[in-house]
């Protein structure tokens, strides 16, 4: 059994990587071993094209479902609990948010600018007010918190909401051979090495804030 599989707002832990990897919407792996056993069964052999393509698509699904699973979170959280301090590190959720939003607006454009041959200029990774460039990552996360200190939870909910909207879009724009090549260089992607470009762009967003999300319910002890 796959745990969050569609809509479900559940929560299965996977110790791996940076720290605790949340899957809700389901594993794509398991999903696609199930679509190969079914396509089998209907006795259709599915060739490594098909299944490529499929992959990218229940990364897709799996996204829209995390985002809604998020969503259905935050909203049960009382307004006191959504703007605690102390939930992940020193970040209240909203802060954790603000981060989340802010990093994937910088992935997308930068997958973006790639994908069209140009350079992603600092305005459009950043926003009207980009950081300095030699911040370290510590500096550049309080940053990106410190761009919406003065936005409401549901302003910051709302940004967040259209930049999945905007990767989301740009992953559906690309061809399958492109989101699937492991070859593909993208400047200033250095997480893309080796990689599929639909893995990296759900990493680098969707998945980066499901990977807060076990902390801050033990902090909020929900």
């Amino acid at each position: 059994a796959q745990a969050g599989v569609p809509g479900a707002v559940t929560i299965a832990t996977n110790m791996a990587g940076r720290g605790t990897d949340i899957q809700l919407g389901g594993n794509a792996e398991y999903r696609l071993k199930d679509w190969i056993a079914d396509e089998r069964a209907a006795g259709r052999e599915p060739d490594e094209a098909a299944i490529k393509k499929q992959k990218a698509a229940l990364a897709e699904d799996i996204a829209a479902k995390k985002q809604a699973a998020l969503e259905a979170f935050v909203g049960a959280l009382s307004p006191e609990h959504r703007t605690r301090p102390g939930v992940c590190g020193k970040w209240s959720v909203k802060d954790v948010l603000a981060h989340v939003t802010v990093w994937s607006r910088y992935v997308t454009e930068l997958a973006r600018a790639g994908l069209a041959g140009r350079a992603a200029t600092p305005h459009a990774l950043w926003g009207p007010h980009p950081p300095a460039r030699d911040l370290q990552d510590d500096a550049l996360n309080e940053w990106m918190v410190g761009q919406t200190a003065a936005w409401s939870f549901g302003e910051v909910l709302g940004a967040q909401r259209e930049v999945m909207t905007q990767l989301i879009g740009l992953a559906q724009s690309v061809p399958d051979a492109v989101l699937n090549d492991l070859d593909l260089e993208i400047k200033g992607l250095p997480w893309k090495k080796g990689k599929p470009l639909w893995q990296v762009l759900d990493h680098m967003s969707v998945e980066h804030i499901h990977e807060h999300l076990a902390t801050i319910r033990a902090a909020l002890r929900i």
